[in-house]
């Protein structure tokens, strides 16, 4: 467990790491280091059919 959080708590604690990541939202580490996803990751037909599909799977609509 200890290993396998150590990016997450690069992300939230490092001085380093928040400079990096300023004026990006959502941005994306492996390794602790700051990363750019995948090309599929960032396409936007994608994301709002996944988003769509979460709302009638969770009932739950944005904005509520």
């Amino acid at each position: 467990p200890e290993q396998g959080a150590q990016t997450s708590i690069y992300a939230a604690t490092a001085a380093e790491a928040a400079a990096e990541a300023a004026g990006k939202n959502g941005a994306y580490y492996s390794d602790c280091k700051l990363k750019e996803p995948a090309a599929h990751c960032r396409d936007e037909a994608t994301a709002r059919k996944l988003w769509e599909i979460s709302e009638k799977l969770t009932g739950f609509t944005y904005p509520a």
